[in-house]
């Protein structure tokens, strides 16, 4: 694992000046350094600068993947206050729901303990389910997102209390078979119905367990789907640490 998340860094930094290079003509040409681009050229030049800004994106999935793996992501703990962090990632997707006609609503207690983790890594979390939210919610559906306090977790079966993250969808929902699936690397159900490498997931799951949490899906078809990303409250913390 190390030696592979080793290649994959050395291969995205190769990879990504020669793709940074590109982008930078690319940019050049839009803005009329070269001589004023045509409407058609323009759009070409557009598509041309989202393919490689989608390639970068996934390079950086890849080494992102390829750390998480290998124990080499960093986490830098504070205290965090979840509801501060909800509102601040509702906000950057607002645009994103309301342009597909999509209800962005927040279910948020009036207060939550601080949670003791890395905000950084919470708000990709968070971005990837809500950006996964909007992109499989059909146009005219709901995503909300909720907090609350659990005592205790099904899945894991000990005391808690944990907080509860959750993004809740009217998706298509999740057969029971391919609720595992998804948090593997590369998997997509439905290839051709957006964009992305299906490594979002993938990399969520395990950069939740590094924290002391998890990520979990509930869901039914044609029900929608509860993505929970679970964050272990000051009890849980603790006694982890003594251990």
């Amino acid at each position: 694992m190390e030696s592979r998340a080793r290649l994959v860094r050395g291969f995205s930094h190769d990879v990504k000046n020669p793709l940074g290079a590109s982008l930078g003509f690319i940019e050049l040409l839009e803005e009329g350094f070269m001589g004023e681009p045509t409407a058609e050229q323009t759009r070409a030049l557009q598509r041309a600068a989202a393919g490689i800004r989608a390639a970068v994106r996934l390079i950086d999935d890849l080494v992102d993947l390829a750390r998480a793996e290998s124990g080499q992501i960093e986490v830098a703990k504070e205290a965090v206050d979840l509801r501060a962090v909800a509102h601040e990632l509702v906000g950057q997707y607002s645009a994103a729901a309301e342009q597909k006609s999509l209800l962005l609503t927040m279910d948020l207690p009036t207060s939550t303990p601080p949670v003791h983790t890395d905000p950084t890594r919470v708000r990709q979390i968070l971005g990837n389910l809500l950006s996964n939210a909007v992109k499989y919610t059909p146009v005219g559906g709901a995503i909300e997102v909720r907090i609350n306090e659990r005592t205790s977790r099904r899945e894991a079966g000990d005391g808690g209390p944990w907080l509860a993250l959750h993004v809740i969808d009217t998706g298509p929902g999740i057969a029971p078979e391919d609720q595992e699936r998804i948090f593997e690397e590369f998997t997509r159900l439905a290839p051709g119905a957006a964009e992305g490498a299906g490594l979002g997931l993938a990399i969520s799951r395990r950069i939740a367990r590094l924290l002391g949490g998890d990520l979990t899906v509930e869901s039914e078809p044609g029900h929608g789907s509860n993505f929970t990303l679970w964050l272990p409250g000051a009890t849980s913390e603790a006694a982890a640490e003594a251990a």
